[in-house]
């Protein structure tokens, strides 16, 4: 999955999007971020459709950012049987700790709980960064979390037993 923009023609503002790359380096696919924030609003255009592929025998749903805010993103990927969402995000470059340092680290397990899913969350290990690239389980606990500010790799085994093991709250 590769981060970009994406510009639909001359006359309209490109979308801040994410490319689905395949084993033999072509695009797949496209998500570009639905929900954007006022300052998104004044250099991107908005995307429409949600974006979910098969990867491996894993469903794998794509979001971007501030789509975190909407439970309905996450309960729309549910519906088309998403397992695992890759959920990018660029959030650096701060002058310091702001509300956003606990914000995200809560609603994308939160949204992992309520729909039974996992996720990456990516960041930027640039500062400011507001969190560190982590990922969340079915259960809403953070699996493995990379140091803030500090570029590295993140490898998680997935499922890892642990969600598996009664840990969900909503069983339907």
């Amino acid at each position: 999955v590769l981060g970009s923009s994406h510009w639909l023609d001359a006359r309209t503002p490109p979308t801040n999007c994410l490319y689905l790359i395949d084993p033999k380096g072509r695009i797949a696919d496209r998500y570009d971020k639905c929900m954007l924030t006022g300052g998104d609003r004044k250099a991107y255009s908005a995307g429409d459709r949600l974006v979910a592929r098969t990867i491996n025998g894993v469903k794998v749903g794509l979001a971007i950012c501030y789509d975190a805010c909407y439970p309905q993103i996450y309960a729309a990927y549910r519906e088309k049987g998403v397992e695992v969402m890759i959920h990018s995000f660029y959030n650096a470059g701060h002058a310091g700790p702001s509300c956003l340092d606990v914000l995200t680290v809560a609603q994308i397990p939160t949204r992992c709980a309520d729909n039974q899913m996992w996720a990456v969350a990516n960041s930027s290990s640039r500062r400011y960064a507001n969190w560190a690239s982590f990922v969340a389980r079915p259960d809403a606990t953070i699996a493995r979390q990379l140091p803030r500010h500090r570029a590295g790799m993140l490898v998680h085994d997935f499922p890892d037993g642990l969600s598996e093991g009664g840990w969900l709250h909503n069983h339907a």
